[in-house]
């Protein structure tokens, strides 16, 4: 799926993905999330949306580098939803991601529906 958010296709778009809580870190970092911006754990938390702005850079019509920035926005949309981000008392070590990509297989085929 990353390989396809990364073509000329999406430049510029907004894409939204509902994704699965338990790989959402791989995900993110996966887009060009720094891992150390990205939470390892958040608990009960499932009240805030997760933004990944991702810049690329090129040199002649070819992406050269890829950088992104996480944000988190708390949704406020049920009782009970925190104002507050989730904390990050330290973000996603190598360790971290690796032990999600060995728990969850992650389907990266995705077929174009043009």
């Amino acid at each position: 799926m990353v390989g396809h958010l990364s073509s000329s296709k999406f430049f510029g778009k907004t894409v939204i993905i509902s994704w699965s809580h338990q790989t959402l870190p791989l995900l993110a970092v996966a887009l060009g999330a720094p891992a150390e911006s990205v939470p390892s754990k958040w608990g009960k938390r499932f009240d805030v949306t997760w933004v990944v702005s991702v810049n690329r850079s090129h040199i002649g019509g070819v992406v050269s580098a890829q950088t992104g920035i996480l944000r988190q926005l708390p949704q406020l949309l049920l009782y009970g939803d925190e104002k507050s981000v989730i904390k990050l008392k330290r973000g996603c070590t190598n360790a971290a991601l690796e032990k999600m990509r060995s728990n969850f297989e992650i389907d990266e085929e995705v077929e174009d529906e043009e």
